[in-house]
């Protein structure tokens, strides 16, 4: 009889345990699957992080390139203004008068009369004009 309740309660135990396994190896499956993605997503955002490296480390050598041409360019117009007999302070005014003409050059109007960034109604503008009625007629 002990052996027949211990056979029962074992075999009990090895069923429920075998739908826990199965259970537990699909839950398994689904989070290794889970990872895999990740690891893919992880692995494109490293990818993207190295071009966008590398592409600041392009951008920063260009930068410095151009600081150094700015050293080269301030220091012949520094030599040009001594040649030419400018004090540095005549040369800072120059400057300075350059700067503003180029500021109110850039808050002008554009030549046509439209400033940057005004829309136009146009079926407003059209109505102001005042033509015939049957103008249309003409546009065909």
């Amino acid at each position: 009889m002990r052996r027949a309740l211990l056979a029962l309660s074992l075999g009990v135990l090895v069923v429920g345990s075998g739908c826990k396994r199965k259970e537990l190896e699909a839950q398994l499956a689904e989070v290794q699957d889970k990872l895999a993605k990740t690891e893919a997503e992880l692995g494109k955002e490293k990818q993207s992080n190295e071009k966008l490296r590398a592409e600041n480390q392009t951008y920063q050598e260009r930068i410095g390139e151009l600081e150094g041409e700015l050293v080269a360019l301030n220091k012949q117009i520094e030599d040009l203004a001594a040649k030419a007999g400018t004090t540095a302070q005549e040369l800072a005014e120059l400057r300075a008068e350059k700067a503003k003409r180029e500021k109110a050059a850039s808050a002008a109007p554009t030549p046509f009369g439209q400033p940057d960034g005004e829309s136009i109604d146009y079926e407003k503008a059209a109505a102001a004009l005042d033509l015939p009625q049957d103008f249309g007629k003409y546009l065909k």
